[in-house]
């Protein structure tokens, strides 16, 4: 892969996270600096513990740093308050995780309109951005399936519709095929992969799977609580 711009989407700088333990403060996430370009698909590898989920919560905003910064196009992200966190989240951030977290008593349909529901989106067009995204995901069949009748990449390809059809400008993706065995994974990471570039979404994916980790723009390795290069 390439990535499709050299404009910088997101610039993080002198991030630091730890955690109290029963032993004493457990540094996580120490001075870490990096940017993100536009378009651009990038890896971040580690041991397990290493940080990465924790990474990826902070610029989610779903958590606070200790210290430092971090700007999605210029946007700074730890000065916003809970309301406006929500709504950068909704029209800006979409997440996949390791478990897909579909609302289970929703259809793949409901699930993948709901952000654009929220967002205040007429249900007619928000259903038909849905279908379209979906339909190529290649579950035109499914949509009417709540998540129990879905297989595990099915499923997974449900939340990643749902990540995306807010057309977000980053996607942070922990483990997204964590549960899903190779031939299923390297499918849904295929469809991830062309749907976001079609969309023109930078990517920040978690992961243990080195096979994959070879297939984007950029690979970074959290150790010791810093990213730094890594050689996969």
């Amino acid at each position: 892969m390439q990535a499709t711009s050299k404009e910088v989407l997101l610039r993080v700088s002198g991030l630091n996270k730890s955690y109290q333990s029963a032993s004493g403060s457990l540094n996580i996430l120490k001075d870490v600096d990096f940017v993100l370009y536009r378009g651009e698909f990038l890896a971040v590898v580690g041991e397990s513990g290493a940080g990465k989920s924790t990474l990826l919560q902070v610029l989610g905003t779903l958590d606070d740093p200790d210290s430092g910064e971090a700007y999605l196009a210029e946007q700074g992200l730890f000065t916003l308050n809970q309301r406006e966190r929500a709504r950068l989240r909704n029209h800006s951030i979409g997440f996949v995780y390791q478990a897909h977290h579909l609302i289970p008593e929703l259809n793949a349909l409901e699930n993948v309109m709901l952000p654009l529901l929220v967002r205040g989106k007429a249900r007619k067009d928000a259903e038909q951005d849905a279908i379209d995204l979906l339909e190529k995901l290649g579950l035109k069949s499914r949509l009417s399936h709540v998540p129990a009748k879905l297989s595990g990449g099915e499923a997974q390809r449900v939340a990643v519709a749902r990540a995306l059809v807010g057309k977000p400008s980053l996607l942070l993706v922990d483990e997204p095929t964590g549960n899903l065995d190779e031939v299923t994974a390297q499918g849904v990471f295929q469809a991830m992969q062309l749907l976001c570039q079609q969309v023109g979404t930078a990517v920040i994916m978690v992961t243990h799977n080195m096979e994959l980790a070879r297939r984007v723009d950029r690979v970074l390795r959290l150790k010791k609580g810093k990213l730094i290069a890594a050689d996969v």
